[in-house]
């Protein structure tokens, strides 16, 4: 499990600071990425619990907020995340889906403005004057701190915190 953790790291860290260091569109780009693959996670653990929620909507809107922090000021964000609320109802009452609507609607808004939001804040972090310095400092410590709880996890660990959740 260590050599897939450095292996990726390897991969992923050059290319997190290439992108942190340009900025705009391309940070933008790879925190949609990201922001894509954890939505679809948080989903995948949603439809363990017995929702549905919309995979294709709340993962685009989780990426396409990214992009809109770009766009600060302008109201892009909140008018995105409106249309896609809207988009969902229309898609919901057009299928007469109504039995488990709101466990589904639910779920999926929760997995857009949870991971979506959080993360948009990360390019309106790069956006700041010393920018650059506090997203590589932001991520040099989650590596190192998320390196470091595996490594006494799997040292001094007796049983995992949540096993079916995360190996």
């Amino acid at each position: 499990m260590l050599s897939i953790r450095i292996l990726s790291a390897l991969v992923l860290i050059p290319i997190a600071l290439v992108a942190t260091y340009l900025g705009g569109v391309w940070f933008a780009g790879l925190v949609a990425v990201f922001a894509a693959l954890a939505t679809i996670e948080f989903y995948q653990l949603a439809r363990r619990l017995g929702a549905n929620p919309s995979m294709f909507a709340g993962t685009a809107l989780s990426a396409a907020l990214a992009f809109a922090a770009l766009s600060q000021g302008t109201g892009l964000g909140a008018s995105l995340f409106i249309l896609v609320l809207a988009a969902l109802l229309l898609e919901r009452v057009l299928r007469q889906d109504f039995a488990s609507y709101l466990l589904d609607w639910s779920s999926t808004v929760a997995g857009s403005a949870y991971i979506g939001g959080m993360l948009c804040h990360a390019v309106l972090l790069r956006g700041l004057e010393r920018g650059f310095f506090w997203v590589a400092t932001t991520l040099v410590t989650t590596w190192v701190s998320d390196t470091a709880a595996y490594l006494v996890g799997v040292r001094w660990g007796r049983r995992p915190f949540f096993p079916r959740v995360s190996p």
